[in-house]
């Protein structure tokens, strides 16, 4: 659920991965893997890739310290002001993500019956007091028992994709040291799914190249990058420096250009349609439909 556009409103939007997002502790799910006995584990300090003894690595030690190896994704937030309530948000069972004056917020019902929010904002334009300030009275934080602490909640990120997912044709970059995009779409979890595919296809099936599939994840991280930046570009109910700013943001892919055209086009019936339509039906993650439910839901 967002709010988003010049308009007062809300509206749903379902995520990819079959329509479900996935919210999970990272941490958790590896000690799950690497505690389920289908492998041999053995915890050792790395220093370098020749250190490994195996045919393929894959690399998922998280955020890079060498950023002339990565690329910068375009994308007007860098930071986020992170806070967990003391009740379930709204008593829903999905995310939403609520515009702000400074960008917008995640808001997620925990299983444990607390929400988690995260107020994501840009430090150039928004100091990191006033983005405080503003979660607090939006949210109400003080109401949930969440009082933020600048210093220990407040979050700097990039936004990247690696120039090399993958490094002499045997060290497969993985998580954020692939590429980092803030989570708006919750695009995380099928973009990894769509690397692991396209590796399984050149390791196991031998019916792709290394070459080729970097290609492809990063064409597919920068589709990732235009359609979330799209979202801004609709503006906000909210006159502020940081709307202003997304008035500049621009996509110069052609390809984009063309969803969106075919996708106002067509009925939302004809789009779904998958079997009968001769148009090349993905961009990202995202079908054309996607482009029609978010097209027509922000201008409507």
């Amino acid at each position: 659920m967002r709010t988003g556009g010049d308009k007062e409103k809300s509206f749903a939007s379902p995520f990819p991965l079959h329509n479900v997002g996935l919210q999970y502790d990272p941490a958790k799910l590896q000690e799950v893997i690497l505690k389920s006995g289908y492998f041999t584990v053995q915890e050792k300090h790395i220093d370098n890739y020749d250190e490994i003894d195996s045919d393929f690595i894959f690399d998922c030690r998280g955020k890079p310290s060498n950023w002339d190896d990565y690329e910068e994704l375009t994308n007007p937030l860098n930071a986020v002001l992170l806070g967990e309530g003391e009740s379930k948000d709204c008593n829903v069972n999905w995310t939403r993500a609520v515009a702000t004056p400074d960008g917008w917020t995640f808001v997620i019902p925990n299983t444990t019956q607390t929400t988690s929010y995260g107020y994501l904002y840009n430090d150039e334009i928004t100091s990191t007091e006033e983005a405080s300030a503003n979660f607090e009275k939006i949210f109400s934080l003080a109401n949930q028992g969440i009082y933020l602490n600048e210093e220990v909640d407040n979050l700097k990120f990039k936004n990247y994709v690696a120039k090399k997912p993958i490094i002499d044709d045997r060290i497969i970059l993985g998580g954020n040291r692939l590429f980092f995009l803030e989570p708006l779409e919750s695009t995380a979890v099928e973009a990894y799914s769509f690397w692991l595919r396209k590796t399984f296809d050149w390791i196991i099936h031998k019916a792709t190249t290394p070459a080729s599939i970097s290609q492809e994840i990063i064409t597919y991280t920068h589709q990732i990058q235009n359609y979330i930046m799209w979202h801004y570009m609709y503006g906000s109910k909210y006159d502020t420096p940081f709307w202003e700013s997304t008035k500049n943001l621009v996509i110069n892919d052609p390809v984009f250009i063309d969803f969106l055209t075919y996708a106002k086009q067509h009925s939302m019936t004809d789009l779904l349609d998958t079997t009968s339509s001769t148009f090349n039906d993905r961009y990202g993650q995202w079908g054309l439909w996607n482009f029609k439910h978010w097209n027509d839901g922000m201008m409507e």
